[in-house]
């Protein structure tokens, strides 16, 4: 199986709908019929993966083997070589992936201050359980960009700046900053 360098070839995937883009960040929904098993991906840029049905297993040669099931997020850092199983529940994988390039991080950082003693260079894999909160706002985008591909790029950024506040704000901003891998 070739290795594919995220997000950029998500694009030509009948899998993957683009749902929002401002430059170089996006958000993709990905469905799957079947499992998947040793996918090779480079990402390229930060990497935020929400499992809505099955399960992804992610094998990093950093770090242990990580299970991201349903109602997981998981953040995955720029720049790293991963092997991943999309693994099925009932014929059905869903997952939405949110990639964050530096320019949105600038701009997210604007709204948020990360606490003190913030390693800005870790490369650990951030794990946490998605909420309502979250859960509706991802349904929400999903119902309202899925077929709306001409709305301007500044209201992509605003949404996806969104997402990111929503995400700290659901763990207390105790875990997924503090934690998160390279965010600047």
């Amino acid at each position: 199986m070739p290795l594919e360098i995220l997000p950029a070839s998500l694009h030509s995937l009948s899998s993957c709908e683009l749902l929002l883009q401002s430059k170089e960040s996006s958000l993709f929904h990905k469905t799957l019929t079947s499992s998947l098993i040793n996918k090779k991906m480079y990402l390229s840029s930060i990497a935020i993966l929400l499992v809505k049905k099955g399960q992804q297993v992610v094998h990093n040669y950093d770090s242990a083997n990580l299970t991201v099931a349903e109602n997981e997020i998981v953040i995955l850092p720029k720049d790293i070589y991963v092997v991943s199983d999309f693994v099925t529940e009932e014929h059905h994988f869903e997952a939405f992936i949110c990639f964050v390039d530096d320019e949105l991080i600038k701009k997210f950082l604007v709204f948020h201050t990360p606490g003190s003693g913030v390693n800005q260079k870790e490369s650990k894999l951030c794990k946490v359980r998605s909420n309502q909160q979250i859960n509706r706002y991802i349904d929400l985008l999903f119902d309202t960009y899925r077929t709306k591909h001409s709305s301007p790029s500044s209201l992509h950024e605003l949404k996806l700046i969104e997402f990111l506040l929503l995400l700290v704000d659901s763990d207390d901003d105790t875990k997924v900053i503090s934690e998160s891998p390279r965010y600047s």
